[in-house]
């Protein structure tokens, strides 16, 4: 059985393009976000300007705040219990857990 709990996922608005990284604990977000910010940096050459997110506490760590603020991206967050401003998201979350049940 594996270790990993938890998953986040960064999509392209534009494109759709996914990427779907693994986590062990849901604060490991700062690092996971901090590797793929340098990945799209470096492979795609070009600059992430906004973070959309739900509320969720992870996300709202001073580090990551910060971490945003440092390379100039604008954190956005939906309403609480609110799904439907996040649909892209919430529909490729529905296909993850389908593909993944037993």
């Amino acid at each position: 059985m594996s270790d990993f709990s938890y998953f986040v996922t960064f999509i392209d608005d534009y494109s759709r393009m996914t990427w779907l990284f693994l986590m062990k604990d849901r604060y490991e977000i700062l690092s996971i976000f901090q590797r793929f910010h340098r990945e799209i940096s470096t492979q795609f050459n070009c600059s992430l300007k906004i973070l959309r997110s739900d509320n969720a506490l992870e996300y709202e760590q001073h580090a990551l705040q910060g971490y945003c603020v440092s390379h100039s991206i604008i954190h956005q967050t939906s309403c609480p219990r609110t799904p439907e401003h996040n649909s892209v998201v919430e529909r490729k979350i529905v296909i993850y857990l389908t593909l993944l049940e037993p």
